[in-house]
């Protein structure tokens, strides 16, 4: 039977935790780094020899995807926001 080191798992959600807060962050405001930083909590796997497992839990993938999305319809915003304030110089 394995033990879980309570330690390490409070540090792996506090760590999350404040990977979700930073992206949704820059997904509102920036928009690029926001997509980069939720296509990283979504896909980032173990780097463990033979291990195929994402380093983050499922509800924090869901953030990650989220977040990602997000960032995208900012960077999109941002775009079309650009556009239109081009179009009227």
């Amino acid at each position: 039977m394995k033990s879980i080191d309570n330690n390490h798992t409070e540090e792996a959600e506090e760590n999350s935790y404040n990977w979700i807060a930073v992206g949704y962050f820059f997904a509102v405001i920036g928009g690029i780094v926001g997509v980069l930083i939720g296509w990283h909590i979504w896909t980032s796997k173990s780097d463990e020899a033979g291990a195929n497992d994402y380093l983050y839990s499922a509800k924090d993938r869901k953030h990650g995807l989220g977040i990602m999305m997000l960032g995208l319809v900012s960077v999109l915003i941002w775009i079309s926001l650009n556009c239109v304030s081009f179009s009227w110089r």
